[in-house]
């Protein structure tokens, strides 16, 4: 993980708009840092990770770079910031039997964070998602993407429809890079995600908490989109922040630096 996390003069934040398959891009200067951070959890959050229920598949992949084929121009990896578990054998502990990408969120409405390493004006993205039984509930085309490489986010739309509480939804994103007339080359990530009810222990304790220990709640109770999403939009001081973000994404071999949010003007 690159311990240098260098916080950038801008940011572009990608939110949903109101039109179907379109994100407007907002830019933000870093708000006040949370009160009194350094007392915080924030410095040693942990994320609890749920188990894979048994007898559940939940395969996805979390990054891809494609093919490099003629695109000699660019050649971007795309991430999904999605845990994912891997499964190896007993016997040859080397042998990959399976990989699952999953998460939980509690929102009707998630946000599912992505980073590109290259972006160019012939990219297109494109965000899928299906029920269980894999038949389509909506897909959003011809997604915006920012001007430059770096982290931007997907979230459902209010208008669009809302994720039931215990069920779980695959969601599919592509970027295709037109290259020539004859060529398109395609990144895919994919995965699962669960929306869970809270208890009411824990509903109780999100309603009276500040940021800070809102955070550290969801990420001690397995909620990985809301806890990544949250990090991000609540910006903590920046060294709680570095600590939090890179113990979110160590233990699944994430090695991005983040970009800090800043006040929509």
């Amino acid at each position: 993980m690159n311990k240098k996390l260098i916080s950038r003069n801008l940011l572009i934040t990608i939110l949903s708009s109101a039109s179907l398959g379109s994100l407007e891009i907002y830019t933000r200067h870093p708000p006040a840092a949370i009160a009194s951070e350094s007392t915080t959890p924030l410095s040693n959050l942990v994320f609890n990770r749920p188990e894979v229920p048994p007898g559940v598949d939940y395969p996805g992949r979390t990054s891809d770079s494609g093919s490099r084929g003629e695109c000699v121009a660019l050649n971007p990896h795309l991430t999904a910031l999605a845990p994912k578990h891997e499964v190896y054998s007993e016997q040859n502990e080397d042998q990959l039997e399976a990989r699952h990408v999953w998460g939980h969120t509690l929102s009707a409405h998630p946000t599912i964070w992505f980073n590109l390493t290259e972006v160019g004006p012939n990219m297109t993205f494109e965000v899928r998602l299906e029920d269980e039984s894999g038949a389509q509930v909506h897909s959003f085309t011809d997604v915006d993407l920012p001007d430059s490489p770096g982290l931007f986010s997907f979230t459902l739309p209010d208008e669009d429809l809302a994720l039931t509480e215990g069920d779980r939804y695959y969601w599919k994103a592509i970027a295709r890079i037109n290259c020539n007339d004859a060529e398109t080359k395609t990144l895919k990530v994919d995965g699962w995600i669960v929306r869970t009810a809270p208890s009411t222990n824990l509903s109780t304790q999100l309603s009276n908490t500040t940021p800070a220990e809102r955070i550290t709640l969801l990420a001690e109770n397995g909620i990985w989109f809301d806890t990544l999403n949250e990090l991000i939009e609540h910006q903590p001081e920046q060294s709680a922040f570095n600590a939090a973000w890179e113990s979110l994404m160590e233990p699944f071999d994430f090695n991005i630096e983040p970009i800090f949010p800043q006040t929509a003007q």
